[in-house]
């Protein structure tokens, strides 16, 4: 019982030192919502929540939220993950003659309506399935998550350690009830000449053996899964005392952003490091620095 309240408030109060408003919400659910036309009807959902056969209804400014086909419209420009080179006008046309709509594309023009049907989603978009082939080599070998492997860190430590030292409490704490060292809430003794005196369900066996569960069930795992909550937390007031701006911050994401050795951005990306300053100023001919 201490171990899952100590679990719950450390877990209450890292939610309550992290920046939430209630706009911040509202804005990000709508950013991520598109409409969509379901059974005929036409309807707002999340990304997450697209499925195959429905007709996503795309504008300007939107990504194409997975892989399908050119339903409706004109003049229907995207421009491709990996190709932010290359101007908007330059962005090929899709049309009747090329029909394929990729996920993580870019709408840079249409009008009319324009309208696709959804193929594919989730791992078996063409995006995913390129970067499971570049991260892991074969596009049938599973993705390993750092959640998985917590888990299966946690099973492990549970079976190894938790179970023996469950164990040898328990056994350490029967000498004290068997010696009569242990009372019962009224304060008499549980066990007296081989004899008990109490009922089992009000005797200290029970709370013996709701240590030893406890032990198993929460403060191993519990106390693992804190640990990680805590490392990421602070990463996160670390990176944001950088002045890093952060989007994603899950742990699978840090896990791949700590093996990465080199960024590599096209013309039109901008990366900065937030140090900029002023060198020359001109407000006409002259500089005045």
């Amino acid at each position: 019982m201490l171990a899952a309240f100590i679990h719950f408030v450390a877990a209450y109060g890292i939610g309550s030192c992290m920046p939430s408003s209630a706009h911040k919400s509202k804005t990000i659910i709508s950013l991520d919502e598109i409409e969509v036309l379901r059974g005929g009807k036409s309807k707002k959902v999340s990304k997450s929540e697209i499925v195959v056969g429905d007709v996503v209804c795309l504008k300007i400014g939107d990504k194409v939220p997975a892989d399908g086909l050119f339903f409706r419209g004109n003049n229907l420009l995207l421009l491709e993950e990996g190709d932010g080179e290359i101007s908007d006008s330059d962005a090929p046309e899709v049309n009747a003659m090329n029909p394929f709509l990729f996920s993580g594309s870019q709408v840079v023009d249409g009008y009319g309506g324009c309208q696709m049907m959804v193929t594919s989603v989730g791992m078996k978009a063409k995006w995913c399935e390129m970067m499971r082939q570049h991260s892991c080599g074969s596009s049938d070998e599973e993705i390993i998550t750092v959640e998985d492997q917590v888990y299966e860190l946690t099973c492990s430590i549970r079976k190894k350690v938790g179970l023996p030292i469950a164990l040898l409490g328990f056994i350490a704490l029967l000498p004290r009830y068997f010696t009569g060292n242990t009372k019962s809430y009224e304060g008499n003794q549980e066990f007296v000449d081989g004899d008990i005196r109490v009922n089992f369900w009000d005797s200290s066996l029970l709370e013996f053996i709701g240590t030893a569960f406890t032990t198993v069930v929460v403060v191993i795992p519990e106390s693992l899964r804190l640990s990680v909550a805590l490392t990421t937390f602070y990463s996160k007031k670390r990176m944001m005392a950088d002045m890093e701006m952060l989007s994603d911050t899950s742990v699978s994401c840090c896990e791949t952003m700590g093996s990465v050795t080199t960024i590599c951005t096209s013309k039109t990306g901008i990366l900065t490091m937030n140090q900029m300053e002023v060198k020359d100023f001109y407000p006409g001919e002259h500089s005045v620095l």
